[in-house]
């Protein structure tokens, strides 16, 4: 009978580090602004793929989304394949820092802080 319980504790430990994982993740990024390529590269690899790109964006949306928060830009946020300006697939910091700073350019400098501009 004891096996049973040490699996379904082993299991509940497992699961209870993993959801703990996910939250430290999602501190990283942040409600609003640009995010940082740092932020968007989970696997520490120096690119950002199209998986990591999608997943980091989903998961920020969905938070702001959970806690209430408008979603300024959301709808002309650039898409991975625009940013991709080499085609292989994946974003290199240069790409990441060149399409952030394009799309800051198009919005005429708002979305540094929770209002649009330089927090205003």
């Amino acid at each position: 009978m004891k096996k049973p319980r040490l699996l379904t504790l082993t299991l509940l430990i497992a699961l209870s580090c993993g959801v703990t994982a996910m939250a430290s993740w999602s501190a990283e990024i942040p409600a609003w602004g640009p995010i940082p390529f740092e932020a968007f590269d989970r696997d520490g690899n120096g690119l950002i793929s199209e998986a990591e790109f999608n997943q980091t964006r989903s998961e920020r949306m969905g938070r702001n989304a959970a806690e209430g928060r408008p979603m300024w830009g959301a709808a002309s946020a650039p898409a991975f394949k625009d940013m991709d300006t080499n085609g292989d697939g994946n974003l290199t910091a240069e790409e990441h820092t060149a399409a952030q700073q394009a799309h800051m350019q198009q919005r005429g400098g708002r979305g540094m802080g929770p209002r649009g501009g330089m927090g205003r």
